[in-house]
């Protein structure tokens, strides 16, 4: 199947490179871009088939907020893989902080020991005027 991408060697070359740093635990992330129906998505699943590993997919939206592709395609991945998450070590603290409903990792990444799941700091205690 790999035959089927058409003038695509360096860039086939490259993902592939990611892939494999991935799988032997050197990750990384990879952003792919372009025109809608230029073979994106067919791109990826050529190159990272058979691989151990998991494509996640996220799309932006021309109001989307900050990271919005990467916390859709991790919510995507959660939910068909319940747990999922559990085994990114170190990663983990970093993720909930896109990920409120990764719990206590908050606290961890920012050093707040909160029962607030938003991550955000608790807003200052009411002032008392004389």
């Amino acid at each position: 199947m790999r035959d089927t991408l058409i003038e695509r060697e360096t860039e086939s070359a490259w993902l592939q490179s990611a892939v494999d740093d991935a799988v032997s635990g050197r990750g990384s992330l990879v952003l792919l871009s372009g025109e809608a129906g230029v073979g994106k998505t067919r791109f990826v699943e050529v190159v990272a088939e058979g691989a151990d590993a998991h494509f996640l997919r996220g799309a932006a939206e021309p109001a989307s907020i900050a990271y919005a592709p990467v916390v859709a395609g991790l919510r995507g991945f959660m939910r068909t893989n319940a747990g999922g998450l559990t085994g990114c070590g170190p990663l983990r603290p970093h993720l909930a902080l896109l990920l409120p409903e990764l719990g206590d990792a908050v606290a961890r990444a920012t050093g707040r020991h909160s029962s607030r799941r938003s991550g955000a700091p608790s807003p200052p205690p009411p002032r008392k005027d004389p």
